[in-house]
């Protein structure tokens, strides 16, 4: 009987100390300077797992945007920041009841341009990635991702788009590394920060104008009008054909009036 009693009295103490990790929140402060080292206000922080959003804040006048956060064990997530034209991003972990300062300096990270070509702010998925934790977002082009030695993405771009009305396609995506160009053909393009050795990455992809097929109805329009062509040249064929014998009877009528008058 005290055996039960002692070993239930474990379960519930384990239980409690489970419940207990679990209520505990881990909190964590960040901090934003932009690529010349300046603290940024109303960045938009965002703590991210995969495809999901764990947690998004703004930051304050002093450049600091803090979460409180619930998590049952040690959790990877990829912090990004959002400013301007700027997107940082670096990996951390969280544990239940710890408290983290973070400093995410975008002049202290490795930077990548992606722009386009034909047309403007075209919007792409971004694979983020760093040290195992990873995200996965939308945008647009004309910005620069800033991403630490850990840091890799995968970029992919739409093959067709309407602009204006106007349909387009993928032609080339060229990168600029190392001093030289790669062009490609690819929609799909995979980088890695850490290997830039201070060089600036570039992609730049770019789109061409390609002329759509007509709608539906324009095509049925033209059709019709075809066939109404071609059944009125029909009909005047056979007409002509029908006042063959007419015109020969009022020729030869003609014929025999002139003898007549000699």
């Amino acid at each position: 009987m005290r055996l039960k009693i002692y070993l239930l009295l474990m379960f519930l103490a384990i239980l409690a100390a489970a419940q207990l990790v679990y209520a505990t929140p881990a909190e964590l402060n960040v901090r934003v300077a932009d690529q010349q080292g300046n603290i940024v206000q109303d960045a938009t922080v965002l703590l991210v797992n995969g495809t999901a959003l764990v947690a998004e804040a703004a930051t304050n006048s002093s450049g600091w945007a803090s979460f409180l956060i619930e998590v049952g064990g040690e959790v990877k997530y990829l912090l990004i920041v959002e400013f301007s034209n700027v997107i940082a991003f670096s990996n951390m972990s969280l544990s239940p009841g710890q408290t983290v300062y973070v400093m995410l300096n975008a002049s202290k990270l490795f930077p990548l341009d992606v722009e386009s070509e034909g047309v403007e702010n075209v919007e792409f998925q971004a694979n983020l990635t760093s040290n195992g934790a990873y995200g996965i977002r939308n945008y647009t082009t004309n910005v620069v991702f800033y991403g630490d030695n850990e840091a890799s993405a995968t970029f992919v771009f739409p093959e067709e788009i309407w602009f204006d009305s106007k349909k387009y396609e993928l032609k080339n995506v060229t990168i600029e590394m190392y001093g030289a160009k790669f062009i490609l053909k690819k929609p799909r393009i995979e980088v890695e920060f850490g290997n830039q050795s201070g060089d600036a990455y570039k992609i730049s992809v770019e789109y061409v104008e390609i002329s759509p097929a007509p709608p539906a109805g324009d095509l049925l329009v033209s059709v019709s009008c075809l066939a109404v062509s071609v059944a009125a040249l029909i009909a005047f064929t056979a007409s002509l054909i029908k006042k063959k014998p007419l015109m020969k009877s009022i020729l030869a009528r003609r014929k025999r009036v002139l003898r007549e008058l000699n």
